[in-house]
């Protein structure tokens, strides 16, 4: 048997090994893999992942996925093909028909998208609907090897490809006669790829391009490169446009059910399927027995409807009835990590936890507590935001006791106790970074030491330097060691309380990298364990993780003595070593030469800008406990009563603090030479509906919908200033008023007058809020001026500023530290020169980067700082990133709050007559 028929029979039984013959180099098993590949687009569960043990004469394979789950995916590619793709009705068509019907149905059913995961494969095309160019030659290419139509896969550089990335299509074979035919560019969404290629017009049909289907070798050569062409039948003609229009209206077949083919069934309460009806909607349907109801589900989805970072529902398939809830389409980040192909730099990776911690405090502000953070519940949606999704583990009750979500990724206080807070949280996503960091596992693991490795985290052993960091630069790993001792400490009391705290780390983690980035995900990696293998075990015994004195006065909440006796023996510092971090036995490689084709960049989440790649190898094993869904996610435990505890609110002051809400109540229409009436309430969040009746005694129009709350930590006592601005081509009035927190609910109103001889369409709102004097947040609205107004409510948006610059003289820093002081008890991150920088930073430059990315501007005006060099350069730098240099004023991504303090100066000329100044 040769060699290229030798590999493929051990490939498609999923052998392991293949003893070769001993003349067999390595070059030539690497092409006849290659080939191998090229000819077999069935092969899904391989991606040019093996060892050639060159000693031996022996091959080692590894493979993508578990001999059940590619029985699995193979079921639902055939549903795919014969109840989406319909294989009957084609096979009926002509051959030109035929090829005309693959090129339209994949383009209609699939979507172009980077962030896809296995999209180097059929897999990608048929199941999950997501793929690059070589998903989809290779599907088209299975497709016609289904039709009996001869195709193969061409491989070529696109022109003016500033990557110069490489390209996949497929030569087909119609009548005799070859054509280059490339489906991938049918996707509206390469246009742009294809003129900048080279395409003179778009021959566009129902938002179809058929630029290249069945084209000659002369037409796809002004677009692209091609390799090997010398080995490739020549394509001397082109199909006429007038017959591409008449195939074009050949209709697709649809399935009739809306529930189309199975995505996951390892989900722990429901399965996941493709929606047939919308290709960007999978259909989550719930079992009968599940302790998950879709009620529910739908419910929290429901409350965080509109937020940029959770997943969405799909109103139009959502059918509770049926137990199904439609959710919009997006990646696992546990598929992303475990393909082949993907790979993940330290700027992705937090830029992933920022995106997390946002989702995080997005449900915190709707009401809805999300206490099961880890690497199964993120998923990157197809715009390359990172989502939270999967409500099993939410309540709506923040005091709820329960130990609910995965052990490996929990905070001490809710494995112990069921607490969760907002700090816990900031544990879970700094679990998930370090997960990711240490080549998928979680901290002190190895094989078979599950339970030691757990009883260290949770007796609060230093956390070793992740594997994935032991080439990373020296001061890149203080950084990153420094950043995991704040966000991942076992204490409460010693770890970072916000989320907006936590979110400032991440940015100072990403200005140390300054304009270097470096890989600490490599191609290859896979889960070689599951995550929820003993989970309800022992969240149920955990006693036997904490020593059982020290658990039960942690459950009681005494944590210092907890400490003491958990650790009494000291907390060693484990540190793995470079030898100790690498793999044991074959390392499973990717093959160099294919060089996956991928059209547009191969992978967002590595910036261009690298300059340093890790090299970090490890032993890839098979995908066989996919996700950690295997077992029942929700593991319920009757907690022992623990006595309250002050925030760190109430720690640093004595008194308690409340959650506060604030609600705007406003018309969306108003006619000229009338009022506009402005309710602002502060208020608890289960004062909400009686806030509401108030509005409507003021005001019987009044009602709020579809608003974004703004929330505020308040205690009895503090003052809340509320300044009212009204915005046309100019500031068109401004006020201010003050309120009082007494801990129940309280308001106040503006009121506007149209001017019958306005001149702009619209107004637009905002309500800037104060606390104590410090700027926290914003509430803003836009209102339409008609002349017959409806009785509608405007939408609200709110913004809870989260990067502030104080702009000040040194010589007024006394008067100007409550804002630094306000601002970290608020834990707003923030540019405080005293505070901020740090040893040998270039201070200019620094300045000038946190200017342009804050979005307050607090300017601190007086006598010292009209001759302050450094003022006035901040001052201008801001101006232009501001109103009125920025229109219209909701477009401005940065806002100025000036005050004017003592000694004073003359007002700035070019602010003046713009800006109202506080005085200080």
């Amino acid at each position: 048997m040769d060699l290229y028929n030798g590999i493929e029979k051990v490939i498609h039984h999923y052998d392991k090994a293949l003893l070769v013959n001993d003349t067999a180099s390595a070059t030539e098993i690497r092409h006849a893999i290659r080939w191998i590949m090229r000819d077999n687009p069935d092969i899904f569960w391989f991606a040019h992942q093996y060892h050639y043990d060159e000693a031996n004469s022996t091959i080692h394979f590894q493979y993508t996925f578990s001999p059940e789950r590619v029985k699995t995916i193979q079921q639902s590619i055939n549903d795919v093909i014969e109840n989406d793709f319909c294989i009957e009705y084609v096979k009926n068509l002509s051959q030109k028909e035929q090829v005309a019907y693959v090129y339209k149905w994949l383009v209609i059913y699939c979507t172009y998208n980077t962030n896809s995961a296995y999209n180097q494969s059929i897999y990608s095309v048929f199941v999950r609907r997501n793929s690059v160019c070589t998903g989809y030659a290779k599907a088209a290419q299975y497709l016609f090897n289904l039709l009996g139509i001869e195709s193969r896969l061409v491989f070529g550089r696109l022109h003016n490809d500033k990557d110069d990335g490489r390209h996949c299509w497929n030569l087909v074979k119609v009548s005799n006669e070859y054509y280059h035919f490339d489906t991938c560019f049918g996707d509206s969404i390469l246009d742009n790829v294809a003129i900048k290629s080279g395409v003179q017009e778009l021959f566009k049909i129902d938002g179809i391009n058929y630029n290249f289907l069945c084209v000659s070798t002369d037409e796809i050569l002004s677009t692209r490169s091609i390799e090997d062409i010398s080995t490739l039948p020549d394509c001397p003609n082109s199909w006429s446009k007038a017959l591409i229009n008449s195939l074009a209206l050949i209709k697709l077949k649809q399935r009739e059910d809306i529930k189309g083919c199975l995505l996951s069934h390892i989900g722990s309460s429901a399965d996941i399927y493709l929606c047939s009806k919308d290709k960007n909607t999978v259909l989550k349907v719930f079992r009968p027995n599940s302790k998950t109801t879709s009620l529910e589900e739908y419910h929290y989805m429901q409350q965080t409807k509109g937020c940029q970072h959770i997943l969405q529902c799909n109103e139009q398939y959502t059918d509770i009835t049926q137990n199904i809830v439609a959710i919009e389409q997006s990646t696992p980040i546990v598929d992303l990590l475990c393909s082949h192909y993907y790979e993940l730099s330290l700027k992705g990776l937090i830029k992933m936890a920022t995106d997390v911690a946002k989702a995080w405090k997005e449900c915190q502000e709707r009401g809805v507590l999300y206490r099961d953070i880890h690497v199964c519940n993120i998923y990157r949606s197809n715009d390359g935001i990172f989502k939270l999704g999967d409500f099993g583990s939410c309540t709506n009750k923040f005091d709820l006791k329960e130990t609910v979500g995965n052990q490996w990724f929990m905070a001490p206080e809710t494995f112990v106790s069921g607490v969760f807070t907002e700090a816990s949280a900031v544990y879970s996503i700094s679990m998930v970074m370090y997960f990711i960091l240490n080549n998928l596992r979680p901290a002190f693991w190895t094989q078979g030491c599950e339970d030691e490795a757990l009883q260290k985290r949770m007796k609060g052993h230093n956390l070793p330097t992740p594997a994935g960091c032991i080439n990373l630069p020296s001061y890149i790993k203080t950084k990153l060691d420094k950043f995991f001792r704040i966000v991942s400490a076992s204490l409460q009391k010693e770890r970072i309380s916000s989320i907006a705290e936590f979110i400032y780390e991440l940015e100072r983690l990403t200005f140390c990298c300054k304009d270097c980035d470096y890989i600490i995900h490599r191609k290859g990696f896979s889960l070689d364990f599951d995550l929820n293998a003993g989970n309800e075990y022992r969240l149920a015994a955990r006693e036997k993780y904490i020593p059982r004195d020290a658990y039960h006065r942690y459950a009681m909440g005494e944590e210092e003595r907890m400490r003491k006796t958990a650790i009494s023996g000291g907390r060693p510092n484990f540190n793995i070593s470079e030898n100790e971090c690498a793999a044991k036995g074959h390392i499973a490689q990717a093959d160099e030469v294919e060089n996956f084709a991928r059209t547009m960049a191969s992978n967002p989440d590595i910036p261009s800008t690298i300059t340093q790649v890790t090299n970090i190898t490890d032993e890839v094993e098979s995908y066989s406990s996919t996700m950690g869904f295997s077992k029942e996610k929700r593991a319920t435990y009757n907690a022992s009563v623990q006595k309250s505890k002050k925030s760190i609110w109430g720690r640093l002051f004595g008194n308690k603090y409340n959650e506060v809400y604030s609600s705007i109540f406003a018309p969306a229409e108003i006619k000229r030479k009338s009022h506009l009436l402005v309710q602002v309430y502060l208020h608890l969040y289960e004062g909400s509906e009686k806030v509401k009746s108030f509005a409507q005694e003021s005001d019987k129009n009044a009602e709020r919908r579809d608003y974004i709350p703004l929330s505020l930590k308040l205690k009895k006592g503090d003052k809340v200033d509320v300044e009212f601005d009204v915005y046309g081509e100019t500031r068109l009035a401004s006020e201010r008023k003050s309120i009082i927190w007494q801990g129940s609910f309280t308001k106040c109103s503006f009121d506007y007058f149209v001017p019958k001889d306005i001149d702009v369409e619209e107004l637009s709102c905002v309500a800037l809020f104060s606390v104590n004097g410090v700027p926290l947040g914003e509430m803003r609205f836009i209102t339409q001026i008609v002349d017959f107004p409806r009785q509608l409510n405007t939408d609200m948006i709110a913004h809870k500023y989260n990067k502030v610059f104080i702009s000040y003289s040194h010589l007024d820093e006394s008067k100007v530290k409550f804002l630094h002081q306000g601002l970290e008890l608020a834990s707003v991150p923030h540019f405080f020169d005293r505070s901020y920088l740090e040893i040998g930073d270039v201070f200019p430059q620094k300045i000038r980067d946190y200017i342009n990315s804050a979005d307050l501007f607090i300017l601190c005006w007086s006598l010292n700082a009209s001759e302050s060099d450094y003022v006035q350069k901040e001052r201008l730098q801001a101006l232009e990133r501001a109103f009125p240099k920025v229109q219209p004023e909701n477009a401005a991504k940065l806002r100025i709050y000036p005050l004017s303090i003592e000694p004073r100066a003359d007002l700035p000329t070019d602010m003046k007559n713009v800006y109202h100044f506080g005085v200080i």
